[in-house]
C-alpha cells in the first residue's frame, strides 16, 4: 500500500474544519487504497477558541480524527499577520524535515506550499527519495504584493519569486486550484513557453469542490433554530466568509442602506474579521435592520442548512491580480451545493458565474449598482429564477469532492 503525506501547515481537524479540500482528499485517497497522514501544525489560531492539540510537551504528535491520521508538529503561537507567523510556519517545516526519519516513509509527498517559509518540507522529499506534489491554492507568492505587504518587485518580492520558481522546479507535478495556473507559470516567466524550466506538461487543475452527498446529509441533519432563517416571508441574501478589508464588505453594507427601506430584503452576514466591528457599529450608525451580523463561526456541518433557508448567495472580494488567473473560494462551492443564485462582487478570469449564467458577477462600479444587482433576483420572474437554481445545481456537480479527488488520483498514478 502506498503512503501518502499532505501536508500543510492551516489543515484542521474534522470538528473544527472550514476547508475541506485536504479532509476529502484524505478520505477519498485511502478509498482508493493508499494510506494518508495529514501533517500540520499543532495550533489552531483560526478558531473562536485557541486549541493547542499537543499537550504532552513532544515535537509531534500523531492523533486519529475518526479516519483521518493526522500528525500535528508543534509550532510557535501567533496572531494576526507578521514575522511570528512567518516563523511559525518555517518552524513546523523545519521542525518536519529535522523528524522525517522518524515518521512512516512516504511514496509520495503533496505539500500545500507556502513560500518560502515552508521551503523544508521539499527537502523532506528529496531526503525519502519521494515524488513532490505541490498543491497551490491561493498564489502565496504574489499575495503579499497584492496586498501591499511587500513593495511590488522590491528586494523581498523577488526573494520571494526566487524561492517559488527554485520550489516549483523541484515538484514532480503541480496542481493549481485556480484554472489559469499554466497562464500564471508562464506570466512568471517560470515555464518553458516564456524562457524558464518548468514543462507545462506537469502543470494540473483541481478547483476546490463540495462533497454533495454529504451536503445534503447535513442539510437535513444540522438545523438551525433562527427566526431570521425560518422567516419564509422575506427574500435572503446572505454572505459567508472572511470580514477583512481584501473581502470589500463595507460596500454590502452600503447597499444594505440603500436597500433599507425595501422590507422585502433581508441580507445576513455570517464571520469574522479584522473589519467586523466597524462595520457592525456601521450598521447600528445608519439603523440597518435589513443588515444582520450572526455568527462569527459556524461549524461546516450547519452550513448547509443557512445556505437553504436563503435566496441568493452573496461573493465578494476587491479584485487583484490574483483574480486573473480564477478563483478557488471555498464558500463558491458550498454556494453551489445550496442551488441559489449568486451574485457577486467579483469578476475573476474562468469566471464561472458568467460561463453557466448563475446569476451576476462583476465588479460593481458604486453601491447603488450593488444594490440594483440584490433586487433584480428579488423583481426575477419564478420561471426564471428556478431555471437558473437548477443552473446551479447542475454546475455544482462539476465540483463533487469524489470526482475531483480521483483527478488527483490519477496525476499520483502517472508519477
Amino acid at each position: 500500500m502506498k503512503h501518502i503525506w499532505i501536508v500543510n501547515y492551516y489543515t484542521t481537524p474534522p470538528d473544527y474544519v472550514t476547508h475541506e479540500r485536504h479532509l476529502k482528499f484524505s478520505h477519498y485517497l485511502q478509498e482508493s487504497g493508499y494510506k494518508v497522514t495529514i501533517f500540520t501544525t499543532s495550533y489552531g489560531y483560526w478558531m473562536q477558541e485557541d486549541v493547542d492539540f499537543i499537550t504532552n510537551g513532544e515535537k509531534y504528535q500523531y492523533i486519529d480524527y475518526g479516519e483521518h491520521h493526522f500528525c500535528h508538529i508543534k509550532s510557535t503561537h501567533y496572531k494576526g499577520n507578521g514575522i511570528k507567523r512567518a516563523f511559525s510556519i518555517f518552524q513546523f517545516a523545519f521542525r518536519m524535515f529535522l523528524n522525517r526519519k522518524q515518521f512512516k516513509r512516504p511514496d509520495v509527498i503533496i505539500h500545500n506550499i507556502h513560500e518560502p517559509f515552508d521551503y523544508p518540507i521539499s527537502w523532506c522529499a528529496k531526503s525519502l527519495r519521494a515524488k513532490y506534489v505541490i498543491d497551490d491554492w491561493d498564489l502565496w507568492a504574489i499575495s503579499f504584493a497584492n496586498h501591499g505587504f511587500v513593495k511590488r518587485n522590491g528586494v523581498i518580492d523577488r526573494l520571494i519569486r526566487n524561492s517559488e520558481y527554485s520550489l516549483l522546479k523541484k515538484a514532480d507535478a503541480i496542481v493549481f486550484s485556480m484554472e489559469g495556473g499554466r497562464d500564471y507559470i508562464r506570466d512568471r516567466g517560470f515555464s518553458t513557453e516564456s524562457g524558464g524550466k518548468i514543462n507545462p506538461a506537469k502543470v494540473f487543475y483541481i478547483n476546490s469542490g463540495v462533497d454533495l452527498s454529504q451536503f445534503e446529509q447535513n442539510a437535513i441533519k444540522y438545523r438551525i433554530e433562527d427566526p431570521d432563517l425560518e422567516n419564509r416571508s422575506s427574500f435572503k441574501a446572505v454572505y459567508m466568509g472572511a470580514i477583512s478589508k481584501a473581502n470589500d464588505i463595507e460596500k454590502l453594507v452600503e447597499a444594505a442602506q440603500i436597500l433599507k427601506e425595501d422590507n422585502r430584503v433581508k441580507i445576513l452576514i455570517y464571520g469574522n474579521g479584522s473589519e467586523r466591528e466597524r462595520l457592525e457599529q456601521l450598521k447600528i450608525k445608519n439603523g440597518l435592520d435589513n443588515l444582520i451580523f450572526k455568527q462569527k463561526r459556524i461549524p461546516l456541518s450547519n452550513v448547509p442548512y443557512v445556505l437553504r433557508s436563503c435566496n441568493l448567495s452573496l461573493l465578494n472580494h476587491h479584485q487583484s491580480d490574483t483574480g486573473k488567473y480564477g478563483i478557488s473560494l471555498g464558500k463558491f462551492f458550498q454556494y453551489l451545493a445550496a442551488g441559489n443564485p449568486i451574485c457577486g462582487n467579483i469578476d475573476p478570469a474562468y469566471n464561472y458565474v458568467k460561463k453557466y449564467n448563475l446569476g451576476v458577477s462583476k465588479v460593481f462600479s458604486s453601491a447603488k449598482e450593488y444594490a440594483e444587482a440584490i433586487l433584480s433576483f428579488v423583481d426575477m420572474p419564478q420561471e426564471n429564477y428556478r431555471s437558473m437554481c437548477e443552473r446551479v445545481k447542475k454546475t455544482a456537480c462539476m465540483f463533487d469532492y469524489k470526482l475531483l479527488s480521483m483527478q488527483l488520483v490519477d496525476i499520483i498514478k502517472t508519477l
